[in-house]
């Protein structure tokens, strides 16, 4: 039998990454030493690849990288929406709600300029995509789909379970939700990229890591996880400000 390979999974927003946006030379240190064991490093988020890739990249070279919650595998785009179903899923939007669709290389959205607190702003100018107005997306290959709704997100999740959409749906709790093509989530991903006698470990820490602890055979959530991650976790691990990454990456 083949000895088996530690690949690990990690999230950005929350569990690699510090509430500065950063990662601590001390993680950096053991994603080092991890790869230096053999062990393959991810990241896998629900940003874009342009921004997963420079991350990784500024931490080791070596880094691989799943980006647009599942879109991307590496630099592949592995689906992108159907344009009825896009159609479909903006039709349910009242005008308040913000919404963002993401391409490859553009965000657009109905609010422009795209808001601060959602941290687009450091994609826009840090890694070069182009913001659109909403209208304009329609010959572009869309990946993702974001909506911002604060006032009547009890009515908007209702609006979208029912239609039973061909899509996939992260719930994040008056707030909003991420949408991507049907059967395409973080999970997905992980399961096309997994081979025999692997050992898949996940680390995260909100609603859009549900689907990678379940492709996960050990699922690590940060001390700051949504309580449905931690009810899910077969280890929990220090938060994204005290090192949690870095230091269950210590114990492989």
């Amino acid at each position: 039998m083949n000895p088996s390979q530690k690949r690990v999974f990690i999230d950005l927003d929350g569990t690699l990454l510090n509430s500065e946006g950063s990662v601590s030379f001390f993680t950096k240190q053991e994603i080092e030493k991890a790869i230096n064991r053999n062990i393959e490093i991810w990241i896998c988020s629900g940003r874009p690849y342009c921004f997963a890739q420079k991350i990784a990249n500024m931490i080791d070279e070596r880094i691989k990288t799943i980006s647009y919650n599942g879109c991307m595998i590496e630099s592949n785009i592995e689906d992108s929406f159907n344009p009825q179903i896009l159609e479909d899923i903006l039709k349910l939007m009242s005008p308040e709600s913000i919404i963002i669709l993401k391409s490859r290389t553009t965000l657009y959205s109905n609010k422009l300029p795209v808001i601060d607190s959602f941290a687009y702003r450091d994609e826009l100018k840090t890694y070069s995509m182009e913001e659109k107005p909403l209208i304009e997306y329609q010959n572009d290959c869309i990946l993702k789909v974001l909506i911002l709704e604060k006032n009547q997100y009890a009515h908007m999740k209702d609006n979208l379970m029912k239609q039973n959409l061909e899509c996939s749906i992260a719930f994040y709790e008056n707030l909003g939700c991420e949408i991507t093509p049907k059967g395409i989530n973080k999970g997905s991903a992980v399961k096309k990229v997994r081979q025999e006698n692997d050992i898949i470990i996940g680390i995260g820490n909100d609603m859009n890591d549900i689907s990678l602890f379940e492709a996960s055979d050990i699922a690590v959530a940060m001390k700051n996880s949504h309580k449905q991650l931690l009810s899910m976790a077969h280890v929990i691990t220090s938060s994204n400000d005290q090192d949690g990454v870095g230091k269950y990456l210590e114990t492989l």
